[in-house]
């Protein structure tokens, strides 16, 4: 009898224990936790990237990215390219003048190449514009023309290509007019409320003086000595000239500073117009006129000190352009 207490007393003590409901759950809950842990592969389980949620970073095009995988910061850069853009506006005003003849046209060649390059970065929601300028041209070609509407690159992707690749060269450097078209064209855009929230940039790329034939012939204050003036030595020339009156930023004999006025539009992002200057001089034919080029383009520029870019050779223009669109990244 006494053996069978004792079994009876057992169970009765394994049932307790079993009725001690905190004891019990914890028990169960750790089963559950072990469980778990089993069937997702351990405690630190790999990621499935193919799982990652890509509408929340963005598809990233890693062919061109190095497969390298101690190599992630280039990773990270394009993907911040590729997600800021949807938030920028970039508009292209570009010098198509005589003068980036010089050099055999490698001027432009390398121009054409760093902007399909640039236009690598863009998406479909980036909003994107060309303008070309050059000057009066026998053949009464347009001094200055938009090329590229301002609008979604969804919607001008050919256009931007067929543009590029069509700039051709020839009259003078009627930089004022330009930036007086591009005055009226960014005020509509900026106040248009498809792109409220975006902020613009105008990039301006030139290859020297804003020059016109009249004030070369004019040859005002004589080609010796004088700042605004050297002897033309091409066949029939006179004089070339830096003409003010084509200065974007000069307020003399009543006029406005236009580069300014552009800096002072403001999207309803409440971000203003940025303006990145870009001039390659040649030092054998614009050397005499470095000083007076730098300070108008330095003048142009939102921030001389990060915004304007000067450079003696067509090899650095992609080189500039991605500098660019990363300081666009930036501020988006």
């Amino acid at each position: 009898m006494r053996k069978k207490r004792t079994v009876r007393q057992r169970k009765k003590s394994f049932f307790s224990f079993l009725r001690r409901g905190d004891i019990a759950i914890t028990l169960i809950l750790g089963v559950v936790v072990l469980g778990a842990i089993i069937l997702a592969g351990g405690i630190f389980p790999e990621l499935d990237d193919s799982k990652v949620n890509k509408d929340i970073v963005g598809e990233i095009d890693t062919s061109s990215v190095p497969t390298n995988q101690n190599d992630k910061s280039l990773q990270i850069q394009k993907l911040k390219i590729k997600t800021c853009n949807d938030q920028a506006a970039i508009d292209f005003l570009i010098d198509t003048s005589g003068s980036m003849n010089f050099g055999g046209g490698v001027k432009l060649t390398n121009l054409k190449q760093a902007m399909q390059s640039f236009a690598a970065n863009f998406n479909d929601k980036t909003v994107v514009g060309i303008r070309r300028f050059s000057g009066e041209n026998k053949a009464g070609l347009p001094v200055t023309s938009r090329l590229v509407p301002i609008n979604f690159y969804l919607n001008n992707k050919s256009n931007y290509n067929t543009a590029v690749n069509s700039l051709s060269i020839y009259g003078g450097t009627m930089t004022r007019n330009a930036f007086s078209n591009e005055l009226t064209e960014l005020s509509a855009a900026v106040a248009n409320s498809n792109f409220n929230t975006y902020n613009f940039n105008l990039i301006f790329f030139t290859d020297g003086i804003p020059e016109t034939s009249d004030n070369n012939m004019a040859c005002p204050g004589g080609g010796t000595g004088n700042p605004f003036c050297i002897p033309d030595t091409r066949p029939g020339g006179v004089c070339r000239c830096f003409d003010s009156a084509q200065d974007p930023t000069t307020t003399t004999n009543g006029n406005i500073d236009i580069a300014a006025k552009i800096k002072a539009l403001r999207s309803g992002g409440g971000k203003n117009v940025r303006i990145f200057s870009i001039v390659i001089l040649d030092d054998a034919a614009d050397g005499h006129f470095k000083d007076k080029v730098e300070n108008m383009m330095k003048k142009i520029a939102s921030d001389p000190a990060t915004d304007y870019f000067f450079t003696t050779s067509a090899t650095d223009f992609k080189n500039i352009f991605r500098d660019i669109n990363q300081k666009i990244c930036t501020t988006n």
